[in-house]
């Protein structure tokens, strides 16, 4: 692994902390939450559903399309109204007013 070979940690030890962060953002994805790491950006779940009529009605088996994990990298607003969003160290990408990602 390549992280264990860049640090003073064992891969072990490496793996043991990936494994964690799995299970935490799998567990905090599913209680709704965003969950938020500075720095890199914030993930959070979407659902795409069919609309029914009678909420009583409504199946999860029948009614949902998908659910999408979505990520926003981290960003800040520029004083031009720009706003950048940093997706890896020393990349920037710039997008205009109203862009999307």
């Amino acid at each position: 692994m390549e992280a264990s070979r860049n640090s003073t940690l064992r891969q072990s030890d490496v793996i043991a902390v990936i494994t964690e962060f799995e299970e935490m953002l799998r567990y905090r994805l599913a209680e709704g939450q965003t969950v938020v790491l500075d720095g890199i950006g914030r993930f959070s779940l979407r659902v795409e559903s069919e609309g029914v009529d009678d909420p009583s009605k409504f199946r999860i088996k029948k009614h949902i399309r998908r659910i999408i994990c979505r990520f926003l990298p981290s960003s800040h607003r520029n004083s031009d109204g720009t706003i950048s969003y940093s997706l890896s160290k020393d990349v920037d990408v710039d997008w205009e007013k109203g862009g999307r990602i």
